[in-house]
């Protein structure tokens, strides 16, 4: 499948013949990605599949309408569609905070009350917040300064926004999983894990942060919250993650009372995104995050502004010759967070509402237009020269493609990026995280273990 990289259209994600991971590689530029896709459509070996996951679409939200397919894969199925990837920091899977009773003793699926707004962006849940980032944003549209020239990376030119923050960027991932993948927080951080007061300390006290105490904290959650064994949420290699200013040394993160363990929490936070309330409401939250309410005018009006370097199409990388500038804008986009890919350009259909007719194909006669998917770009003419970061081969699969790379001018670039597990084919899609720190981002393709 074709991938995003620095919302640029240079990567492409491979699975392996074990059926149980893929390869990502990184390419110069969209031209060469194009060319490497149009030769692995040509081989026979290659999954049509695949492939062909964008047609596959309307067909999964169908079978999602009818139960066919659970939220969680559904959310995985779009993240995947949407370059989301667990070999891309920038671009993790996103999932949402479905749940804001995190205080409770017992956990009540039927109360309404237990479940978070899905209509709104984290950044509108509470009032007093949400009032300030728009007061800030009038402040901007007043500033004749504040022009649309996106290559400018002095602050008094960018367009208006409401939120400066993200819900998903590399610091944020780790956030969350830096007990399973301390090596990453390391590497982002120069060697030190952030600061403890910093750091995920407790559920309640992220929630709190996220849904209004913290201004500048609107980040949703990671697929790790809704399966494995919640392993993430413990800290069994006695990590120094240092001691808080209140004199708290940091440990494994602390649980809601209606959690027993992190498996209970993980199993009873699946409870919740699977419950027949999210079931009625998640198309909401996906019109925000991959839908018609992720630009444009639907975005003003339901409070979902982000900044604009985080939308695809903000900026021609390809196009500015100063090569500081160019950097300086590659690394906003790569650590402050990116969008995902648009899939939809009309109001996502409710769960409930029940599949529309279905044409002869099996598609959905009535929401064909929906889907704004691009097809991807015929190869370049001539030669073909490049470079392109990969993977070491480890069976079959991996070496045909490195072969296939080196005989088109391609030698892989080190270091590789990890291996990960491999979507399942898109009419069943789904997703399995990594389980503890041996199995998160290891850079090299292996089975996966537990």
């Amino acid at each position: 499948a074709r991938r995003r990289h620095s919302l640029r259209h240079t990567g492409l994600e491979i699975g392996l013949d074990d059926g149980e991971t893929t390869a990502f590689f990184n390419f110069e530029s969209p031209s060469e990605v194009g060319r490497i896709y149009e030769l692995l459509r040509a081989r026979p070996l290659v999954s049509r599949k695949a492939l062909e996951e964008v047609e596959d679409l309307p067909r999964v939200t169908a079978a999602w309408q009818r139960r066919e397919v659970s939220n969680f894969d559904y959310l995985a199925f779009l993240n995947s569609l949407g370059d989301r990837s667990v070999h891309d920091l920038a671009q993790y899977p996103v999932f949402p905070w479905v749940l804001q009773d995190f205080e409770s003793p017992t956990l009540d699926l039927e109360d309404p009350q237990s479940f978070r707004d899905l209509s709104k962006p984290m950044g509108a849940l509470d009032p007093g917040r949400l009032q300030y980032f728009k007061e800030r944003m009038r402040e901007m549209q007043h500033d004749p300064l504040a022009v649309a020239d996106p290559t400018r990376t002095d602050t008094e030119t960018q367009p208006p926004f409401l939120y400066g923050s993200h819900y998903s960027t590399p610091g944020f991932v780790l956030y969350y999983l830096v007990r399973a993948a301390p090596q990453h927080m390391l590497s982002l951080h120069s060697g030190k894990f952030d600061a403890a007061d910093r750091m995920f300390q407790s559920v309640f006290g992220a929630w709190r942060a996220c849904s209004g105490a913290n201004p500048s904290d609107v980040k949703e959650l990671t697929p790790e919250f809704y399966q494995g064994d919640g392993s993430f949420l413990r800290n069994d290699h006695d990590l120094p993650l240092g001691t808080t200013q209140d004199g708290v040394r940091l440990h494994h993160v602390a649980l809601p009372p209606w959690a027993r363990s992190p498996r209970d929490f993980v199993r009873k936070c699946r409870a919740a995104l699977e419950s027949e309330h999210t079931s009625s409401h998640l198309h909401e939250w996906i019109d925000l995050v991959f839908g018609h309410k992720q630009r444009g005018q639907a975005a003003v009006e339901a409070d979902n502004v982000f900044y604009h370097l985080t939308y695809e199409g903000a900026v021609d990388l390809e196009g500015i010759c100063d090569e500081n500038k160019r950097a300086a804008l590659e690394a906003q986009i790569r650590e402050f967070g990116q969008c995902p890919k648009q899939l939809f350009a009309r109001p996502h259909p409710s769960r409930n509402a029940g599949p529309p007719e279905r044409a002869a194909d099996g598609m959905n006669l009535a929401d064909q237009a929906a889907y704004t998917l691009p097809k991807p770009p015929p190869p370049p003419p001539g030669a073909y020269r490049g470079r392109a970061s990969a993977v070491d081969g480890q069976n079959s699969a991996a070496s045909w493609v490195l072969d296939s790379l080196t005989a088109h001018g391609l030698a892989p670039l080190p270091p590789p990026l990890a291996a990960a597990p491999a979507a399942a084919p898109a009419a069943v899609p789904s997703w399995r995280p990594r389980e503890g720190p041996r199995e998160a981002w290891t850079g090299v393709p292996r089975r996966r273990m537990g």
